[in-house]
Order: C-alpha cells, then sequence, then structure tokens
C-alpha cells in the first residue's frame, strides 16, 4: 500500500499535474482545455469533479512533455583590438 506522499510521487509520474496541463493547452478553465487536447489528439480523462486526467507516458510518445535539450552555448570571438574606456582626451594645439 503508497502512503500520501509515495502516492503523490507516483501520480506526477504517470499524469501530468493541472499547471502542466495548462501549459500544454494555454487555457486556464477544464472547458478549454478540452477543446485544445481534442485539437491536438491527445487523449484524457475526465473526473467526477471536472478535472482532466492526462497520461505522461501518452502526451511523451507525442513528443510533447519532454523537455529539449538546450542548444551548446555558441562562443564567439572577437579579435578586433578593444578601445580604452572612458572619456577621450583629444590634445589641444
Amino acid at each position: 500500500m503508497l502512503g500520501c506522499s509515495d502516492h503523490a510521487t507516483w501520480a506526477r509520474t504517470v499524469i501530468l499535474t493541472p499547471a502542466e496541463i495548462e501549459l500544454i493547452t494555454n487555457r486556464k478553465r477544464c472547458d478549454g482545455q478540452r477543446n485544445e487536447l481534442d485539437f491536438m489528439g491527445i487523449q484524457y480523462m475526465v473526473r467526477r469533479d471536472g478535472s482532466l486526467v492526462v497520461l505522461r507516458s501518452h502526451v511523451e510518445s507525442l513528443g510533447l512533455a519532454k523537455p529539449k535539450e538546450p542548444p551548446e552555448p555558441q562562443m564567439y570571438f572577437d579579435d578586433r583590438p578593444k578601445r580604452a574606456k572612458g572619456p577621450r582626451m583629444l590634445a589641444r594645439k
């Protein structure tokens, strides 16, 4: 039998959190989220209270939930000579 904290951890690994559903759909209300999920072809279930359950494995199989690896930082080297900082002093004649 899973304890309360074990159950919460298990649930987060199996289903998307409400914040993740909002992020994917860009909608806050459940009816708008259902419309967007239908449009994107993402399967979901509706709880008695009207909230949505989206399986993480289904979303990952579509390639939507796994974050992409950040690109390697590009190093640019500037070989131009550096100018002196500060105000320029002009020689008076």
